[in-house]
This record gives C-alpha cells, sequence and structure tokens, in this order.
C-alpha cells in the first residue's frame, strides 16, 4: 500500500458523496407546516358551502363548493411532498454516514499498513487498535430502512417516535 492509495480513497469520497444543502433540511418542516394552515384554512371553506341537510330533497351544490376543496388539495399536497421529501432525506444521511463511515475505517486500515511498512510498527498498531474499537463501538452499519420507520412514526405519532428513538440509542 502507498500514499497513492490513500488519495485514491480521498477522491472516492469526493466523487460519490453528494452534497445537500443545509437549507434543504428546513424544508419538510415547513412543509408541514404549510399543510397543516392549508388543512385549516379548507374546514371553514368547505362548511360554508355545504348545504345544509333537507329531508327527502336532493341538492345539488353550487359551483363555488368546488372551489372549497382547493385548500384541501393544496394541505394534501404540501403533506405528502414533506413526507417524501423528508423520507428522502433520512435515507440519503444514512446511507451516506455508512458509506462514509467504511471508507474511514478502510482509510486508517491502509494507513496502518503504510506506518507498519515504513517501520513504524508502534504507531501502526495503535491505528490499528483504534480501528477495530471503532468497529466494536458502531457495530454494524446503520439500516435506512429502521430510520424511516422511526420518521414516519415520529411524524404521525411524536410521543411514539421519541420512545423508538430513545429505545435504538439505549439498545445499541
Amino acid at each position: 500500500m502507498s500514499v497513492e492509495s490513500l488519495e485514491r480513497l480521498r477522491l472516492k469520497a469526493e466523487e460519490t458523496d453528494r452534497k445537500v444543502s443545509l437549507l434543504l433540511t428546513f424544508a419538510p418542516p415547513i412543509l408541514f407546516f404549510l399543510g397543516y394552515l392549508a388543512f385549516l384554512v379548507s374546514l371553514p371553506a368547505l362548511e360554508a358551502y355545504t348545504p345544509p341537510p333537507m329531508h327527502g330533497v336532493v341538492t345539488v351544490a353550487d359551483q363555488q363548493a368546488s372551489w372549497s376543496v382547493l385548500p384541501l388539495l393544496a394541505a394534501l399536497s404540501f403533506l405528502l411532498a414533506g413526507i417524501i421529501l423528508g423520507l428522502y432525506l433520512v435515507y440519503l444521511w444514512i446511507s451516506r454516514r455508512n458509506k462514509h463511515f467504511e471508507r474511514t475505517l478502510e482509510f486508517y486500515s491502509v494507513l496502518a499498513e503504510i506506518l507498519e511498512a515504513e517501520g513504524f510498527s508502534f504507531h501502526a498498531s495503535s491505528v490499528k487498535d483504534w480501528v477495530s474499537r471503532m468497529r466494536l463501538e458502531q457495530g454494524e452499519n446503520r439500516s435506512p430502512a429502521l430510520w424511516l420507520t422511526v420518521y414516519i412514526l415520529s411524524s404521525l405519532f411524536p410521543i411514539v417516535g421519541l420512545i423508538v428513538t430513545f429505545s435504538i440509542f439505549i439498545i445499541s
């Protein structure tokens, strides 16, 4: 192994990692807020254009009633966009974290081999110990599916999502 292999690992990280804007992280909560706001606006509009019940008489809603559905559709659109974007971001971040961790371990393993080849066996053994401790502390790769489930639970039921997240960190 040589220094060129370390440089190759560094370049591989720059090529494969997707850069995500920090502002994009605020998009799902903003979309959720806009969706809930549009839903609150749509409730009185739907109620105002609903004809009163009349026994035995079939009524036809006027054309204004169809316009009252637009805020409800906007609410559902904002909520759906927030959920999809949030799921994508969680999956992207967990996958990127797993790849980064594997590259980091590979980088330090190659560094230990280079140090050993150059005659710095004491430093090489300490780097190898550090790599083995990192492997033990991190364990297996984090499953993106697990974190997507946590995201969905915490979006729908915040208390359940907090309990599941807390138990994941206590168990692992």
